[in-house]
């Protein structure tokens, strides 16, 4: 063996040792996927939206209805905080480990000084405070929403997108699109979509009344809430410094234009930390009754929650469901169902904006979505708060039903069906659109100075 040849060996292992090296190295620094179920200590109840945060790589992502979440990019010995309102902290260190179940320990019920009064009307006064503390300056925050719509309990519909969200007031002001995908399946020829019902939800401000939303006791007038609702006092806690007392109402006469639920208020500062809203067979509602489908058995829950930004309160998260249903033209039962999440996850950095002129009409969320060309590679290596429990089957749905951009707009023939509806008016590109011409020497020499081009002439 010549020494030429015995040269190119060790050359030859030794690149392959550092390609091994290095492979291990990414490897190790992308880390694995943990699965945790959050519970209640002693019922072992679920906790729905339960927070959790990786210190080290910063990921975060929510527990799903049943308490279930992934995270990604776990190495073993991260500190994973585990938060939910009315709860201790928990801090959980990984392992080689990859399941985990963690138990959340209520805080402890305190007796507070407005237990002992026999009057209710201090519950009136608090939440009568909070309404003074409403209004706040306008922040804007990086947002994750995801819908999911199911029909005869087969899922139709998920949407899965990212915006720069503007907050004001304890509510939604508006959302500006980053990213988006949508997966719509049809059912016998035919289409279940959320569009401006779920904004609507979304957008929702507790302290304003609203003709298509029931009414809450943040939203009625001192007399009004008094005359409407029961109110009593379920328990308090301190959370850091803060005492904080879990209100309950119920709408008087069983009134079906009023939700029912629970307040979580920061007595010390008289903040809104979380409501609850629930009703079932609402008589009111955002949904209209087309031709002679008569809408039946109305159920809603919104529940929306407030962290503290600089010394004001805005919205960390919003969790709706819906549901109904309804006899088609044949007679047929159908029951419909859709549930969704809004996350405000950091209100110190924002989204660099693709720029496009949106639609504002009919199908918008649908419509702004498919303006925008998807990116694959977002979806595959986005490292941004998700619920990365949920993402494998978004994943195999979105393989299978995702609407595509037909780039077609004004010129479609609408052969498509409904799926033509979802385009954005825009047409094909084509030469006609722009026109290339020689630069002038002047240009030219500046940029060769700039970035000398000759080099790469042969």
């Amino acid at each position: 063996m010549s020494i030429r040849f015995r040269l190119f060996l060790l050359k030859l292992l030794s690149t392959a040792f550092i390609l091994y090296i290095s492979i291990h190295d990414i490897s190790a620094q992308e880390g694995q996927t943990i699965t945790a179920r959050i519970v209640d200590e002693l019922s072992q109840e679920p906790l729905a939206y339960a927070l959790a945060y990786n210190l080290r790589s910063e990921s975060s992502t929510s527990s799903d209805a049943v308490g279930m979440l992934s995270l990604p990019r776990c190495q073993v010995g991260d500190t994973i905080l585990v938060s939910y309102l009315g709860y201790q902290d928990f801090s959980l260190v990984t392992t080689d480990v990859i399941n985990y179940t963690v138990e959340m320990t209520s805080r402890k019920n305190i007796l507070s000084e407005v237990v002992v009064t026999a009057d209710d009307s201090y519950l009136y006064e608090i939440v009568h405070k909070i309404k003074k503390n409403s209004h706040t300056t306008s922040r804007q925050s990086k947002t994750y929403f995801y819908l999911e719509s199911l029909v005869n309990d087969i899922v139709t519909e998920k949407i899965e997108s990212y915006y720069n969200g503007t907050y004001i007031d304890h509510s939604v002001e508006r959302i500006d699109l980053k990213k988006g995908r949508i997966g719509l399946r049809p059912l016998d020829n035919r289409f279940y979509i959320n569009t401006e019902s779920s904004r609507l939800f979304a957008m929702h401000n507790v302290f304003d009344r609203q003709a298509s939303i029931p009414s809450n006791p943040l939203s009625l007038r001192r007399s009004a809430l008094r005359k409407r609702y029961t109110l009593r006092h379920v328990k308090s806690f301190y959370n850091g410094d803060a005492e904080v007392i879990v209100i309950g109402f119920e709408a008087s006469d069983r009134d079906q234009s009023l939700f029912d639920g629970r307040l979580w208020i920061d007595r010390t500062n008289d903040k809104l930390l979380k409501i609850d809203l629930h009703i079932s067979d609402a008589e009111v509602y955002p949904f209209i009754q087309v031709l002679h489908y008569e809408l039946n058995h109305v159920d809603m829950q919104i529940t929306q929650t407030y962290g503290q930004v600089g010394d004001e309160q805005f919205i960390e998260e919003i969790s709706f469901s819906y549901s109904y249903d309804y006899r088609d033209r044949f007679g047929r039962k159908i029951a419909t169902s859709t549930t969704a999440l809004l996350r405000c996850y950091d209100y110190e950095n924002s989204f660099s904006l693709p720029y496009f002129v949106f639609s504002d009409d009919v199908y918008r969320d649908y419509k702004n979505i498919m303006a925008i060309p998807y990116d694959s590679v977002f979806w595959q290596q986005s490292a941004e708060y998700r619920l990365y429990e949920k993402i494998p089957a978004i994943d195999d749905f979105m393989a299978q039903y995702r609407l595509q951009n037909l780039a077609e707009g004004i010129n479609s023939t609408h052969e498509s069906g409904p799926i033509d509806w979802f385009q954005q008016d825009y047409v094909l590109w084509d030469h006609g659109r722009f026109t290339i011409s020689e630069a002038k020497p002047a240009i030219i020499e500046k940029a060769q100075r700039l970035e000398p081009f000759d080099q790469f002439q042969s």
